[in-house]
């Protein structure tokens, strides 16, 4: 599972996930905003909110991020995914690898900052299912 992925976040997803030799370049050429979500979607993990990717920015709304999903969905480096939160979207990478490839572009400090920002978003969507939220708050407060 990838780390701070709820429990049940292990869900189907709607794309096919072929490895394409082509995505490395494809992340060269992403905008500062379609970089910075899909930075912050790889601190979350493998399956990702936009409402938290939203709240682990500085500005930009939740809007503002659903259309740089969009169109990371059309570069073929996301893709929709089944949502354990009701009424939440939720969103997957097509390859671990653009994952841990988009992690490891930020600096320690910048990855530092926004796990805290994802355990307190997590921490204020969960507070009430401790049982299952807790071992991916306790992950996430750990890779601080």
């Amino acid at each position: 599972m990838a780390p701070g992925a709820a429990p049940s976040a292990r869900r189907r997803s709607t794309c096919r996930r072929p490895f394409r030799r082509s995505w490395p370049s494809r992340l060269d050429r992403l905008t500062d905003d379609e970089r910075s979500v899909l930075h912050r979607g790889s601190v979350i993990g493998h399956v990702f909110y936009p409402s938290a990717v939203a709240a682990l920015g500085e500005d930009d709304g939740v809007d503002d991020v659903r259309d740089a999903l969009g169109t990371l969905a059309h570069k073929q480096l996301i893709c929709p995914a089944e949502s354990i939160f009701a009424g939440e979207p939720c969103w997957t990478f097509v390859h671990i690898l653009v994952r841990d490839a988009a992690y490891r572009e930020m600096l320690k400090r910048q990855r530092a900052k926004f796990h805290e920002r994802f355990a307190n978003w997590l921490w204020g969507i969960s507070h009430d299912r401790p049982a299952e939220f807790g071992r991916s708050s306790a992950t996430t407060w750990s890779r601080r």
